[in-house]
């Protein structure tokens, strides 16, 4: 989990695109010790992309997948391509 949160973070879609399918379902539902995902991840990095791709595999932006303090994947917002991304699944 912790290799590939770095990698979303860093926004290198090579090396999560090639996870299997199996394994990618798994780290997109699985939260580190501090309840982030892959997608908090992502977002906290800045990377529209990757969000992008992480959502259209099944992660899921909702208010519901907040960590331990209650911040979801939407709260690091100020980057144009992040929001661009947000909007794109509002």
């Amino acid at each position: 989990m912790d290799k590939a949160c770095e990698q979303a973070r860093e926004g290198n879609l090579e090396y999560i695109s090639s996870i299997a399918e199996p394994d990618l379902r798994r780290l997109i539902i699985a939260r580190d010790e501090d309840g982030r995902s892959l997608l908090h991840a992502a977002a906290s990095g800045g990377n529209g992309a990757m969000v992008n791709f992480l959502i259209a595999k099944g992660a899921a932006p909702s208010v519901k997948q907040a960590d331990d303090e209650a911040r979801t994947p939407r709260f690091p917002i100020g980057e144009a391509e992040l929001q661009d991304a947000w909007m794109q699944h509002a």
